[in-house]
């Protein structure tokens, strides 16, 4: 929510990203949302509002963040708009549009299991994912170079928007041939 900017103004990943691309990406970020729960901007409710609000996206991509979901689940759990995160990262689907999912770096409250569990499921469903880490570089480090700020849950100023744009161009340019800058 706070790191992405509002894709037009400032420093802001997504706003970094669309100067490059030439693209119209939105942020729809909320902070301390899960991918699992019933919260404004927990997955299954964003989810929902987008379907509901009947616009045809080009890409969607995923990317909540190192908030703890009460349940990680395991990769045998079932689609379901409620339950797990796995259950609810095999749920989502928007038929419309093309998505991706953006793993997070391991952080305070979020473990490289879990990133491994994520890519997991991408995986078997068949989703594209961009992960944090190991592909963008970013990581815990108490100074900008790691791209996580001091609390090891958010980006690190410009310094780590930067890093999590460079990433995001990249992932979006695999996902998205036809991009025209």
């Amino acid at each position: 929510q706070y790191a992405g900017g509002d894709g037009k103004t400032g420093e802001g990943f997504l706003t970094l990203a669309n100067k490059y691309l030439g693209m119209n990406m939105v942020q729809s970020g909320y902070a301390g949302s899960n991918w699992s729960g019933s919260n404004d901007g927990d997955a299954p409710a964003k989810v929902n509002k987008l379907i509901s609000d009947g616009i045809d996206y080009d890409v969607i991509l995923l990317a909540w963040g190192t908030n703890p979901d009460d349940s990680n689940g395991t990769i045998s759990d079932t689609a379901s708009s409620t339950g797990s995160m796995v259950s609810v990262m095999k749920w989502y689907n928007y038929p419309m549009a093309g998505i991706g999912v953006i793993i997070p770096p391991p952080a305070l409250s979020f473990t490289e299991d879990k990133a491994n569990l994520m890519i997991d499921v991408c995986k078997s469903e068949g989703i594209p994912y961009l992960n944090m880490f190991h592909e963008g570089g970013i990581s815990i480090n108490h100074n900008k170079n790691g791209g996580l700020a001091n609390d090891q849950v958010h980006l690190h100023s410009v310094y780590g928007s930067s890093k999590y744009a460079t990433a995001l161009i990249s992932f979006i340019e695999r996902i998205c041939p036809c991009v025209t800058y």
